[in-house]
């Protein structure tokens, strides 16, 4: 995939919600309104000085119904939660059905 293809992609490539998940959460992911997986969205690191020490990292595998991988890598912060699809289907069809749902914790 060239890199203009994947510039293209990135809305399914990458995301982020603004609302830090204080208590961790999950991050759903769907594929053609097919939940696909669920990646855990760990609690930032809040006992720390600056903002860039309170990102903690997963990482989550998982593969579709036709054998396609994937690797998800979810970053919290105190500010919020990012992720990135770092390893998906060369199908740009199949990327384009590709949608996301945070839910955080609630206790």
């Amino acid at each position: 995939m060239t890199m203009l293809q994947k510039k293209q992609l990135k809305q399914y490539l990458e995301g982020s919600d603004s609302q830090p998940a204080l208590n961790g959460g999950y991050l759903y992911i769907y594929l053609n309104d097919e939940l696909l997986t669920i990646a855990s969205i760990p609690s930032p690191n809040l006992m720390v000085e600056n903002s860039s020490q309170s990102t903690v990292e997963n990482y989550d595998e998982f593969q579709d119904k036709d054998g396609n991988d994937y690797l998800i890598t979810v970053f919290s912060s105190m500010y919020g939660i990012d992720w990135s699809l770092d390893t998906y289907s060369d199908d740009e069809d199949i990327i384009k059905k590709i949608r996301y749902e945070v839910k955080h914790n609630e206790y």
